[in-house]
């Protein structure tokens, strides 16, 4: 019996005395390898392959794995930089993209009151207006003359007239709600910026999948989008506010033994670490301290964050607290 180990070839093999094949585990033709295990044939040896050994002297074993281990976790942390940044990168896209063709709010604000002018100088022209007519001059408020375009299609110029009246209040509605729709994406645009910014830092590879994990593949999407960024890091929840409505809403719906971070004697993220203890380990307070720095600051700099327990955080107005007692930490970003 003949036991082979080649790859995909791997083979039992029983034999006579003359090497003529009896039986084996997997039969072989000549049009699969370059060697033939049939039964009744003389089985010929494994070819052997040319190999010519690199013979080279180490000095020290122990500095040689480790180099070669930084290089491959820095090939690693390349490749995988490279895939988050695309994804960041296209998502950036995406939101520049929507902004350039959101609708102009001071456009939307004079195509408002041009409909409600309209339908005020209508109204108050009713008497001079048949309603057969398709236009009609009439001095406006600046006391000049304008000819104003009337639809026939409606019952009559009172009906247009008010008509009018509900545009422009829909119009000015649009207005308003395209200026919020711009600030949201305006604030989701400087967020993955500061991401983009942070993962192309990142010193390592759990650095980098702390900041942006991988999605499971069975993992369910949620119908309604955090109204914060989440992190996760030693079993800890840590809530990040992206902009000042993000920051008020974690201030409102955060728990009396969550901690709260915030850069020292400056605007910054808010940053709420979810607990249930009066402490939290120090390794947890230095990342959120680090994630409130990254994301507030365009600069790497040494730099000081206060936190405290959220019952310590009194509201003023906003986003706007006073805070005592804390303790301050120091963080390099």
């Amino acid at each position: 019996m003949q036991l082979e180990f080649t790859g995909k070839h791997t083979n039992i093999v029983i034999t006579d005395d003359k090497l003529i094949v009896l039986e084996a585990l997997r039969h072989i033709d000549e049009f699969s390898s370059s060697r033939v295990v049939m039964v009744g044939e003389l089985l010929e040896e494994v070819p052997k392959q040319t190999f010519v050994p690199k013979i080279e002297e180490i000095e020290d074993l122990e500095t040689l794995l480790y180099e070669t281990y930084a290089k491959k976790e820095n090939q690693s942390l390349e490749i995988l930089k490279k895939v988050k940044l695309t994804n960041l990168e296209k998502n950036l896209r995406k939101i520049e993209k929507l902004l350039t063709v959101l609708p102009k709010e001071e456009e939307l604000n004079d195509e408002a009151k041009d409909l409600y002018e309209k339908g005020n100088l209508i109204l108050n022209n009713l008497y001079l207006i048949k309603a057969y007519q398709k236009e009609i001059e009439v001095y406006n408020n600046e006391g000049e003359l304008v000819t104003l375009i009337m639809d026939n299609n409606e019952s009559s110029p009172s009906v247009y007239g008010n008509k009018l009246f509900k545009l422009a209040k829909k119009t000015k509605r649009k207005a308003l709600s395209i200026s919020i729709e711009k600030n949201n994406l305006e604030e989701k645009l400087s967020f993955l910026k500061r991401m983009i910014v942070n993962i192309k830092s990142a010193k390592n590879i759990d650095e980098c999948e702390f900041l942006m994990p991988k999605k499971e593949k069975n993992q369910k999407r949620t119908k309604k989008e955090q109204p914060y960024e989440s992190f996760f890091f030693n079993g800890f929840k840590i809530m990040l506010g992206r902009s000042e409505r993000e920051n008020i809403f974690l201030l409102q719906n955060s728990k009396a033994s969550d901690f709260w971070f915030h850069l020292k004697d400056r605007p910054s993220a808010h940053v709420i670490v979810q607990n249930s203890k009066k402490t939290i380990p120090e390794d947890v307070i230095e990342k959120a301290a680090i994630l409130c720095a990254k994301f507030s600051l365009d600069y790497e700099g040494r730099y000081e964050v206060d936190y405290t327990q959220r019952r310590n955080v009194n509201i003023q107005s906003g986003a706007n607290v006073l805070y005592n007692p804390y303790t301050t930490t120091v963080v390099n970003t």
